[in-house]
């Protein structure tokens, strides 16, 4: 791969990482309400998931998401479902003061299991990584999977930096939002509705289709 395609892959997935998705926004809200360690978590989380989905893609195994529909479908389900048990705890969250902290604050490790699990169950990501990444393949190079591999992992770098950016970001901000109970819950409760629709669009098309 040459220095230029890879430079424009990185370009492109980081635009891409700060389009607004169920993802970022609920990182966002975390690293608002317990700081940019968690979100962090949240972040290796989400990434330790995408290696799994772009390793998918890297050695040829896309076949059998495409073949067996029905598992396709049934992760989708378990993923909207998932969101909107996001957004349940979300719209109920405590508010967080300078001095007091909520009974239902994340640990690290939740925080990292619940970024995996946001991750590995979004198939839609091996559609997406497959689609984004194809302008960039040249077969006449050769070894395609190794191809595949470095644009992973320019993926999962740009992703990390992005996402650890809105955390940090999320965090200051979050200082001034801890001053407010009531700021907390609007900001959590208009979190959790934006989740709930997402995860209501997903469950809606599932049906449609």
């Amino acid at each position: 791969m040459t220095f230029a395609t890879a430079l424009s892959f990185f370009f492109a997935a980081s635009l891409m990482a700060l389009l607004p998705g169920p993802d970022n926004l609920y990182v966002i809200a975390q690293s608002l309400r317990q700081g940019w360690r968690i979100g962090f978590m949240l972040i290796l989380g989400l990434c330790s998931g995408l290696v799994v989905h772009t390793g998918i893609v890297a050695f040829g195994a896309t076949e059998l998401v495409a073949r067996y529909h029905w598992f396709y479908l049934l992760i989708n389900i378990f993923g909207g479902c998932y969101l909107l048990y996001l957004a349940y705890l979300l719209f109920n969250a405590g508010p967080i003061t300078q001095t007091q902290q909520s009974s239902d604050m994340l640990r690290p490790a939740q925080a990292y299991r619940r970024g995996v699990i946001m991750n590995l169950s979004n198939p839609k990501v091996i559609i997406f990584f497959l689609s984004f990444s194809q302008p960039f393949i040249n077969v006449e190079r050769g070894n395609v999977s190794l191809q595949y591999v470095q644009l992973a992992i320019l993926m999962i770098i740009a992703t990390m930096l992005v996402f650890g950016t809105i955390s940090v970001f999320a965090d200051n901000l979050g200082a001034n939002l801890k001053k407010s109970a009531r700021a907390q819950r609007i900001f959590n409760r208009v979190s959790a509705c934006i989740l709930c629709l997402l995860a209501l669009s997903l469950l809606l098309k599932l049906l449609i289709s």
